[in-house]
């Protein structure tokens, strides 16, 4: 029983891809067309979007709150919307001020420059009181 949603021609194409193998030489390796190729790894991408999408909704439906930034926001303004939304919905965060930062810092590394965010993100609260950064 397959506990995943690739198929067993995906996680080859996957696993040579891993291996810094070019489209032209997983087709040439495979005995198919570079178009075949491009089309798996399509359909790989679609299938890890779609069971990411189906994670994100499952823990969203379980109470957790999403919190949308936009790209130039400041790490300060972000971590007091986290307290701020987390105390009205009465959830205890697992983190202080200062972890909450450090998993800011460790999941956007090259993301921040000047105390801002470059890329729009979403975060999740969940009702444990972790945190994830989507």
């Amino acid at each position: 029983m397959r506990d995943h949603f690739l198929t067993k021609r995906q996680i080859e194409v996957l696993l040579l891809e891993k291996d810094g193998l070019s489209h032209l030489e997983i087709a040439k390796r495979l005995g198919r067309t570079v178009q075949d190729i491009y089309v798996i790894d399509k359909r790989i991408r679609e299938n890890v979007k779609k069971a990411q999408n189906t994670l994100y909704l499952y823990e969203d439906t379980g109470g957790s709150i999403m919190l949308p930034f936009k790209g130039q926001s400041e790490l300060i303004d972000i971590l007091r919307e986290i307290i701020n939304e987390s105390d009205r919905n009465g959830i205890k965060l697992k983190e202080n001020i200062i972890g909450l930062l450090t998993i800011l810092r460790q999941a956007l590394k090259s993301d921040i420059s000047k105390g801002r965010i470059k890329k729009n993100i979403t975060i999740m609260i969940r009702h444990d009181g972790t945190i994830k950064i989507l």
